[in-house]
């Protein structure tokens, strides 16, 4: 791997993810003829900016383009759309790259963003590859039903009683971190 490469600021999940990427890019880079395109998605609660912005550069300096949306799970953003939505966005993402010249396209992505990876590449047949860099969120488990359980099924009443489309407010956690998030009855159960 070439995560050297990158400059002593980036992270340590940066320079893992710029060299997982590196790594896949020389492994297609034959049958790419490197034009090899790189949809980059953010954790939760997270954005295109810092870290992401900082490994979008390092791998566009290597000749790689680079997308790097502000998901619906961004903090600007959450949970404004539903998860079948999140993947039309990455659809749109990755027409763009395929419309700039991309033969291959990765989706990488860090924490809820590598669950989106792996979703994407679960529905669709559209992708060379994916990353999924510390893949989080496991709303199955029995710490989310605990602490979540009671907002969900809220949730799920007040779209069985048609009002999916209402803002409420609802019970979030993030790294372990508990939070409210304003959203729409109808997203949140399948996006927390």
């Amino acid at each position: 791997m070439r995560a050297a490469t990158v400059h002593a600021n980036v992270g340590a999940s940066t320079a893992i993810l710029f060299g997982l990427v590196t790594a896949l890019a020389s492994h297609i880079a034959a049958a790419a003829a490197n034009d090899l395109g790189v949809v980059l998605l953010h954790g939760k609660g997270g954005s295109p900016t810092g870290y992401v912005r900082e490994l979008a550069a390092a791998l566009q300096g290597r000749g790689y383009m680079v997308s790097t949306p502000a998901m619906p799970w961004a903090k600007s953003r959450i949970y404004d759309a539903s998860f079948e939505e999140a993947m039309a966005e990455i659809d749109r993402h990755v027409d763009a790259l395929r419309q700039q010249g991309a033969k291959f396209v990765v989706v990488a992505g860090q924490s809820l963003g590598a669950n989106a990876a792996l979703g994407y590449a679960a529905s669709r047949e559209r992708v060379g590859g994916i990353i999924a860099l510390a893949p989080a969120h496991n709303p199955e488990s029995q710490a989310f039903a605990k602490r979540l359980g009671s907002d969900v099924r809220r949730a799920r009443a007040m779209v069985a009683a048609g009002k999916g489309t209402e803002k409420q407010v609802f019970s979030d956690i993030n790294q372990g971190k508990a939070l409210e998030v304003t959203a729409t009855a109808e997203v949140l159960p399948e996006l927390v």
